[in-house]
Order: structure tokens, then C-alpha cells, then sequence
């Protein structure tokens, strides 16, 4: 796989990430706020992404430099 590729692939999951963790919110309703929950949890691991790893910004600016095209997040 080529480095353009996978940052691609890296954007697009942290992409799903949030999707997927704001899905789960919306299914479970409020219990998921709750601090012990399992959905709680899983929204603050998909908010640490950006800390840990290469920032969505980041990310984008490497694929645009490297000419791949930069998939959206499709939340607006």
C-alpha cells in the first residue's frame, strides 16, 4: 500500500469513528451520556483519536500534497 493510501485509510477511519460513536449516541439516547456507560466510553476513545494520531486537518493536507483525493466526513 502506498503512504497516500494509507492515509487515506487512516482519515477515513477515524472518519467512521465519529459517525458510528454519534450513531450510537442517537440509538441509546441518554443512558449513553451516562459515565459508566459503554457508548460513553466509546465517544471519548473516538474523541482521543485526533490526540493520539495525526489530526483530521493533518490528514487532509497530506493527501491533498500528495494529490489523493480527501474523503468528507458527510456530517455537516
Amino acid at each position: 500500500m502506498r503512504p497516500a493510501e494509507l492515509v487515506r485509510v487512516r482519515l477515513e477511519a477515524a472518519l467512521l469513528t465519529g459517525r458510528a460513536t454519534r450513531l450510537e449516541q442517537k440509538i441509546v439516547g441518554g443512558r449513553g451520556y451516562a459515565l459508566a456507560s459503554d457508548t460513553s466510553r466509546r465517544a471519548r476513545e473516538a474523541a482521543f483519536l485526533p490526540v493520539q494520531s495525526p489530526t483530521e486537518t493533518h490528514l487532509r493536507h497530506l493527501l491533498a500534497r500528495a494529490g489523493v483525493p480527501v474523503p468528507t466526513d458527510g456530517h455537516a
